[in-house]
C-alpha cells in the first residue's frame, strides 16, 4: 500500500513539472517554421544554378522567400517561396517551392485564406497570430524579399545581378508572447533565431 501511495506522489510531481511544459508557444513555432523555409529555400538555390549566360536577366530566377501583405492589412502576414524563372515578378503555378513533407506549395494567395493546394502554414498572422513582421537590414531596404544565389549567399534585391548582402538581415515576428527574431547572416546566409533576445 505504501508503495502505491509513493508511485501517486511521483506521478502527480512529474504532472505538475511536465503539464506547464505542454502549453503551445505559436511564436516559437512560426519561428522555428521560418528559419526552415529560409534554410530550404537557400538549399533550393544551391542545388538549382539559375546562371544562363543566354539569359541577360537569369538573377532574377533566384529562389528567394517572400514576404506578402493579406488583402486589407498594413504589413506582411504571409510569405511565399519560389524562384522567379519568367522574371515577371509573380509567384506563378511552376515557380513555387514544394515542401517535401506534405507535398503542398509554399504560397498563400493575398486573401490569406486556407487553401488545400496550398501550405496554408506560411499565413503566420492566421497560423501563429503573427500581429506583425518587421524587416530589417540591406535585404530589405528597398524591397520584401531575400534571395540567395548558387553558393547559398543572400542578395538585398534583384534588380541587377550580384547585389549580396554586407549586414545581417532580420525578421521580426511578433505577437502577444513577445517577439522573435530570425538573423540571415551575410556572405553565409546562416540563419539564427532569437526569441525574446535569447538564442534558440
Amino acid at each position: 500500500m505504501l508503495e502505491l501511495v509513493f508511485v501517486i506522489v511521483v506521478i502527480g510531481i512529474l504532472a505538475v513539472a511536465i503539464l506547464p511544459r505542454m502549453e503551445r508557444n505559436t511564436l516559437a513555432e512560426a519561428a522555428e517554421q521560418m528559419r526552415t523555409h529560409i534554410q530550404y529555400a537557400q538549399h533550393l538555390a544551391m542545388v538549382d544554378n539559375v546562371y544562363d549566360d543566354s539569359d541577360d536577366e537569369w538573377y532574377k530566377g533566384m529562389w528567394q522567400i517572400s514576404f506578402r501583405t493579406c488583402s486589407g492589412d498594413t504589413h506582411p502576414g504571409y510569405y511565399t517561396v519560389y524562384s522567379d524563372t519568367d522574371h515577371q515578378g509573380n509567384a506563378d503555378e511552376g515557380e513555387r517551392a514544394v515542401d517535401p513533407l506534405t507535398g503542398l506549395q509554399l504560397y498563400a494567395s493575398s486573401a490569406c485564406v486556407a487553401n488545400d493546394a496550398y501550405q496554408n502554414d506560411v499565413i503566420l498572422r492566421t497560423k501563429y497570430n503573427i500581429e506583425n513582421i518587421v524587416l530589417q537590414g540591406d535585404c530589405f531596404e528597398t524591397n520584401q524579399y531575400v534571395a540567395f544565389d548558387q553558393l547559398g549567399r543572400p542578395h538585398h534585391n534583384l534588380l541587377t545581378p550580384y547585389n549580396v548582402a554586407q549586414e545581417v538581415c532580420s525578421i521580426v515576428l511578433i505577437n502577444n508572447e513577445g517577439n522573435a527574431t530570425i538573423n540571415i547572416q551575410p556572405e553565409t546566409g546562416f540563419v539564427t533565431v532569437l526569441m525574446n533576445g535569447l538564442e534558440l
